[in-house]
């Protein structure tokens, strides 16, 4: 290999990220799960990690719980791993679309 293709190399493994694990997914609790049009929607006192979002879109997945539901949980993932999942009004409320049940 001549050197600039040596370097070029190098550069590029040094450039390109491992495949890291996906992070888990940000859970949102919130006082209780309530009828919605267009997905899973709780509401009151929510609250989610710093890191998640908490005023506007959502993407990738994410868990849902209900205090008053038991603890019980959705979980919410849109089409793909960046792909809009849902939407956050914190401490007001959040949405889901699409949930399933569990976590």
């Amino acid at each position: 290999m001549t050197a600039p293709l040596a370097l070029v190399a190098a550069l590029t493994l040094t450039l390109v990220p491992a495949a890291a694990e996906s992070p888990r997914p940000y859970t949102y609790t919130c006082d209780r799960f309530v009828p919605h049009p267009h997905g899973t929607a709780a509401e009151g006192h929510c609250e989610a990690p710093f890191e998640a979002a908490s005023l506007g879109m959502i993407r990738g997945r994410f868990v849902l719980k209900a205090r008053d539901w038991g603890g019980g949980s959705v979980v919410c993932e849109g089409a793909g791993p960046d792909a809009a999942s849902g939407f956050a009004e914190l401490p007001e409320r959040v949405v889901g679309e699409p949930c399933r049940r569990g976590a």
